[in-house]
């Protein structure tokens, strides 16, 4: 192959020995041999070098071992030839691995980069040494995978609550009073009070007095409505003015009833027992609910048959003091217990 840059080879341009040289023909030589080097420095300075570090750069792969691949460098900064990345499947000991090969653990799954050619020894060690580097944590995946899992739920969960907030909000604005005093038709949104508590309707009614909440499937409870006062309240739900509750003070409702004792309205009732009466509870509290209501009874002429259930503190029903006679009923939850707290004879 020719020397590109300089050609010497034809023997008619060479000088013979013996003969004389005219100075022009040898300057003539030295300016062509000027010339190569010139050429030779202007390709070198257009080349790709690597600094002399006293190694040798030189590949040492055959054709076949080149095919396909790139010259690039290592974690050590060696020329090597490399490919993109190889897919080597599970990795295994004493196995030779070449530089951008991606192998996977098999114990913990997760995916490592080949990083400088070698023969696996252990994982860990090859790891520590830098020949391999993680490049994809199954931990991590599996965190991430369960916090947006979490996410989800959690924003499923509020997407709930508001739903149930706006639902609540409508029947707040939609609130009917208690609903014993109620009859005829209603349809959602609608809210009721009922046995203490609130109700909020699910389904349309042709008779509201025949689905009595706590009763029927036709109402959902609801411990307070959006937009109710979260403060004191009177026995129809309503907010008590500072007339009514203050520091120190607060004035249960009280009403004059003949047989039915409605604990949805008043907590203290007036009895006239100048005549028999057989007294009965409307409204009344649930098992998780406590209640004392106090009943005066003016008079004894009549006979007063009490509601079934009743523990009296004297083992029987309280005998009427002629003037009238207080009684005390407290409901804890499981029994209604009875006591006299009062009375007086003419």
């Amino acid at each position: 192959m020719a020397n590109p840059y300089y050609d010497n080879s034809d023997p008619g341009q060479r000088f013979q020995p013996g003969t004389t040289a005219e100075a022009g023909a040898v300057e003539a030589k030295f300016d062509a041999v000027q010339t190569a080097f010139d050429g030779v420095q202007a390709d070198t300075d257009r080349s790709l070098k690597l600094p002399d570090e006293g190694t040798d750069q030189a590949l040492t792969e055959g054709a076949l071992e080149r095919r396909n691949k790139v010259v690039g460098f290592d974690a050590d900064g060696t020329l090597v030839l490399t490919t993109g990345f190889t897919w080597r499947g599970d990795w295994a000991t004493t196995t030779a691995y070449a530089v951008n090969d991606v192998f996977r653990d098999p114990a913990t799954k997760n995916l490592y980069v080949v990083r400088r050619k070698h023969t696996s020894a252990a994982l860990a060690d090859d790891l520590s040494a830098g020949r391999v580097a993680l490049a994809i944590s199954v931990a991590e995946i599996e965190a991430a995978k369960v916090a947006a899992i979490e996410a989800a739920d959690n924003a499923a969960a509020s997407e709930e609550g508001a739903a149930e907030s706006e639902a609540s909000a409508r029947a707040a604005a939609n609130f009917k009073g208690l609903w014993s005093s109620l009859s005829g038709p209603l349809s959602p949104p609608a809210s009721v009070k009922h046995a203490g508590e609130f109700w909020e309707l699910l389904t349309s009614l042709p008779d509201v007095a025949a689905s009595e909440p706590g009763v029927s499937g036709d109402w959902t409870s609801k411990t307070v409505l959006a937009g109710e006062a979260t403060g004191p309240i009177d026995m129809a739900g309503h907010p008590l003015t500072a007339a009514a509750f203050s520091a120190g003070r607060y004035d249960l409702a009280s009403a004059t009833a003949t047989d039915t004792l409605d604990l949805a309205q008043q907590q203290v009732f007036r009895i006239d027992a100048s005549v028999s009466r057989t007294l009965a509870f409307a409204s009344a509290p649930g098992a998780d609910r406590a209640m004392v209501i106090v009943v005066r009874l003016v008079g004894s002429a009549g006979a007063v048959t009490w509601p079934a259930g009743i523990v009296w503190s004297e083992g029987t029903a309280p005998v009427l003091r002629t003037s009238w006679t207080a009684v005390t009923l407290l409901w804890d939850g499981i029994d209604w217990r009875g006591f006299v707290s009062g009375g007086e004879d003419l």
